[in-house]
């Protein structure tokens, strides 16, 4: 039998009997035995089986519509691979019978293929659970029982069928929603090519399967699959228009950042996208940071600073995703607004969310551009550790938190060893032999003074109990090592628990010098995601 004859009987036999074993079968011998030319002479057959099988729209049928999408994906990129390619007729035909599939597909994954047969089936199950109830109401004699045991062991069995045909149907959908953001949107621009048709495509995705669920505002762990599907929408600026209105939506939701570091990883693309497609949106979200009071008769002061401190995380998510330096048109803007928010309250949690955007900024921007900022950064830093020099170390927990934010900045400040930065290091920690030497004279830096105060403060503290850590930090440059930030915890529930970091920074950032290891930024941008990031909410 000749490949073209032999693969002819399994197509023939698949669409009669609506096998999808049969056809999934066809699809990987389409893929590994059959060549380009056999298949192009082949496509008169294929086109011809397509269109009669999508005239069959039963809501039997439709469960063997996903496997002729993977069939048909398949044999069209067999067949743009060869000289068919160059046919435009035999191409657009391709891509016709292609993009009803698709559709289909799309209408399948939004439940909307076969409305009507929904709509009916909604009402038949509610009339029988309807009926159910109020036979356990009515029947009370020991007939009428007998008759509600019947009613109610018919009904058990329904619901059993119905349970199961359900189960199949979420499966499929799922496996529909997988293939198009895995498959088929990375190829619709080599399979369809034009754009107003991928765009219509992607426009029908949107109304009937992500925007129903996005509408419904579930937790970002519950909708990966959608945002794989915009994942790679993103990577096709063309089609930006079709999915900005949900997305947008979905970025200035509270629960935003309850999400994994692989689901983050998605959304710094598609944040690029958004930037790059329209930066007013830069200007939009950081006009949304307000430092004046609310003019409201009944305001709540502490849900004014965490909105306050969720607009600044926005910002500098969005600083984050970004390339270097690529919103140096913003600096003015972003500078604005942290000099605005640092002349709130010291207490204010907003603070952590300030030192959180220091450090995101000393990473994207060049050093060249941020000569404004040191003055500002400066005095900040100074601020913040004479507030604490200043006061009883009894301190309570957010405001350990915004002494780790600040020791998280002067940390990765000294680990990247900025050249703007380093002139200024000796006012924060010895920088000079005597941090080796470690020598007991009267503290000079803030740091060393920031020890002694721990350190004379630390009586009868115990509650937070440390961890082991080595007496001597240091950097082995003969394996590849880099230089690392010292501090990677999210959160303390006292100052006291920064005692090793103050009492060994000048000793370790003394050493990295000398052994001229470069800083890890992988390492780095792990850790300014780590602290983005609230953790996935289920």
């Amino acid at each position: 039998m000749s490949v073209v004859n032999f693969l002819f009987f399994f197509i023939t036999w698949g669409f009669c009997r609506t096998d999808t074993s049969l056809m999934r079968f066809a699809e990987i011998y389409c893929d590994t035995l059959v060549t380009s030319e056999e298949l192009a002479s082949m496509w008169q057959l294929i086109q011809t089986f397509s269109k009669d099988y999508l005239s069959q729209t039963s809501a039997t049928m439709k469960m063997f519509i996903p496997t002729l999408l993977r069939f048909l994906t398949t044999v069209q990129e067999k067949l743009y691979d060869g000289t068919v390619a160059e046919d435009r007729r035999v191409r657009k035909e391709a891509q016709d019978v292609y993009q009803r599939v698709i559709d289909y597909c799309i209408l399948i994954a939004g439940r909307s293929f076969d409305q009507g047969i929904w709509l009916r089936r909604t009402n038949v199950y509610e009339r029988e659970e309807h009926a159910a109830s109020s036979d356990k109401v009515s029947l009370n004699d020991a007939t009428a029982t007998e008759m509600g045991r019947s009613v109610s062991g018919s009904t058990v069995s329904d619901l059993e069928k119905r349970t199961g045909w359900k189960a199949r149907e979420d499966t499929m959908i799922e496996q529909i929603n997988l293939y198009i953001a895995n498959i088929v949107i990375p190829k619709l621009k080599h399979l369809i090519v034009d754009q107003d048709r991928i765009n219509s495509l992607l426009n029908n995705l949107v109304y009937y399967v992500i925007g129903p669920v996005l509408k419904t505002k579930p937790s970002l762990s519950k909708v990966v699959v959608f945002i794989d599907q915009i994942y790679e929408m993103a990577k096709l600026p063309f089609t930006y228009r079709t999915w900005r209105k949900e997305i947008w939506e979905m970025f200035l939701d509270s629960r935003f950042f309850y999400m994994s570091a692989a689901t983050c990883q998605k959304w710094r693309t598609i944040i690029q996208a958004i930037m790059t497609a329209e930066k007013e949106r830069f200007v939009e979200v950081a006009n949304r940071i307000s430092t004046s009071p609310s003019t409201a008769l009944f305001s709540n002061r502490e849900q004014e600073s965490l909105a306050r401190a969720l607009n600044l995380r926005r910002l500098t998510f969005i600083i984050f995703s970004g390339t270097n330096d690529q919103f140096i048109s913003q600096l003015p803007i972003i500078q604005e607004k942290l000099v605005e928010l640092l002349k709130l309250d010291h207490n204010e949690l907003i603070h952590v969310e300030i030192y959180l955007c220091l450090r995101v900024i000393i990473t994207r921007f060049s050093q060249r551009h941020l000569t404004n900022f040191w003055p500002v950064i400066l005095t900040e830093m100074m601020r913040l550790f004479n507030s604490f020099l200043g006061n009883d170390m009894t301190a309570k927990p957010e405001e350990a938190q915004i002494a780790l934010a600040g020791c998280k900045f002067l940390d990765l400040l000294c680990t990247l060893e900025t050249e703007s930065f380093q002139i200024y290091q000796w006012i924060f920690i010895v920088d000079d032999i005597d941090a080796l030497l470690q020598k007991k004279s009267h503290p000079s830096t803030i740091i060393e003074r920031f020890a002694s105060k721990l350190a004379s403060s630390a009586t009868g503290i115990d509650n937070y109990a440390e961890q082991p850590v080595p007496s001597n930090p240091s950097i082995d440059t003969t394996n590849g090592e880099r230089k690392r930030p010292m501090l990677t915890m999210r959160n303390i529930g006292s100052v006291h628990q920064l005692e090793f970091f103050v009492n060994h920074i000048s000793l370790y950032v003394y050493q990295a010098n000398l052994s001229l290891a470069p800083p890890d930024i992988a390492f780095i941008e792990g850790l300014l995601q780590n602290d983005l990031l609230e953790g996935d909410m289920d």
